[in-house]
């Protein structure tokens, strides 16, 4: 797996974000949450925008991804 894009950066994105950065996976996320992805910055791509608008999604590069976690509720 190289690369995985995660919708959502509450506790679970965010974890899940952090251990497969830690473990050499480069991690796009996205919310729409500025301070999350201020935080989530220092070891993933992180983007704030709507993730329920596909142009943003695609604009983010989502579609180049292996995999793609929805982590909202």
């Amino acid at each position: 797996m190289k690369r995985v894009g995660i919708i959502g950066a509450g506790r679970f994105g965010m974890a899940l974000a952090e251990s497969l950065s830690n473990a050499g996976v480069e991690v796009l996320i996205i919310d729409r949450n500025r301070p999350a992805m201020q935080s989530a910055s220092d070891f993933a791509t992180a983007l704030q925008g709507d993730a329920t608008q596909p142009h943003v999604l695609e604009e983010a590069g989502f579609d180049e991804c292996d995999l793609a976690v929805v982590a909202i509720g």
